[in-house]
């Protein structure tokens, strides 16, 4: 059973959402301002699909003990990155060179003797070139331009081809006791994940925003058609106090937080005027 296309199917939504045009001949500016704004939400859904996917990560690994080498949180941003890169030739690869782009813009330009070596996370700089890698070692004809405009070394580009290769088997080996087959027997429980959009006066739009996208509805699908998770799963979104996603492994819940979406929708806006 081959995974949904959750990418493919949020950028057909963040299409038919596109502000309608007018039947007379527009201002330009209208045009541009409309254009800006449809790939302002394109930019700022492919960033949280692949921390959403990330956290999913978390949620796979702890539902189902599975078992992983190394950090936790390298492991969760390769899966997050197995999960975006297109199979043959879709066209949904701007998603995870959206994120990638997301990456590099939220990089932190502390000095050195600043960055939390300690932290469970890799730099941005770092998971920015990590799926720079893997995307261009599935296919180096195809995305040499992706890995041209992220500046990756031609001595690192020598082993993303293998890197690539060894991220896709690891996955589909440990990913296939857990995803569900299309027999009726194997369908997914009812109500097997409850959807939570929390009021937040502070940040209405962002709620907005991810309710209008059917964020969530969208996650819960993904989780539920692709992996044989049990019920009582929650799939929430709220104002968390900082710009965040995190799965918890004891309430079972995976949160999007408000102040994610628009740290990366000020990112958008900052990259679009840039232009």
């Amino acid at each position: 059973m081959a995974l949904s296309a959750w990418p493919g199917d949020a950028f057909a939504k963040a299409d038919s959402a596109k502000p309608v045009k007018p039947a007379k001949v527009a201002e330009k500016s209208s045009k541009t301002t409309e254009a800006k704004d449809s790939r302002a939400d394109e930019f700022v859904l492919s960033n949280l699909v692949f921390l959403t996917f990330h956290e999913l990560g978390h949620a796979l690994f702890s539902e189902f003990e599975m078992p992983i080498a190394g950090r936790e949180e390298d492991a969760a941003d390769r899966l997050a990155t197995f999960l975006m890169t297109p199979y043959k030739e879709q066209p949904e690869e701007q998603f995870l060179v959206d994120a990638i782009k997301g990456w590099f813009a939220g990089a932190d330009p502390a000095r050195l003797d600043r960055i939390k070596w300690w932290g469970a996370h890799g730099t941005e700089e770092q998971r920015a070139f990590q799926a720079t890698c893997l995307l261009y070692g599935s296919d180096p004809v195809r995305y040499k331009s992706v890995a041209d405009a992220a500046e990756l070394p031609q001595q690192r580009r020598i082993t993303c081809p293998k890197e690539a290769r060894l991220n896709s088997k690891t996955w589909m080996n440990l990913l296939d006791p857990v995803i569900r087959s299309d027999t009726p027997d194997d369908a997914p429980p009812p109500e097997s994940a409850k959807i939570i959009y929390s009021p937040s006066t502070a940040f209405a739009a962002e709620r907005a925003f991810l309710m209008r996208f059917q964020t969530l509805e969208d996650l819960r699908d993904s989780m539920t058609n692709d992996f044989k998770f049990n019920a009582g799963i929650v799939l929430a979104t709220e104002q968390c106090g900082e710009a965040n996603a995190f799965w918890s492994e004891t309430k079972r819940k995976l949160t999007i937080c408000y102040e994610l979406v628009r740290q990366y929708r000020e990112i958008a806006v900052v990259a679009a005027n840039k232009k």
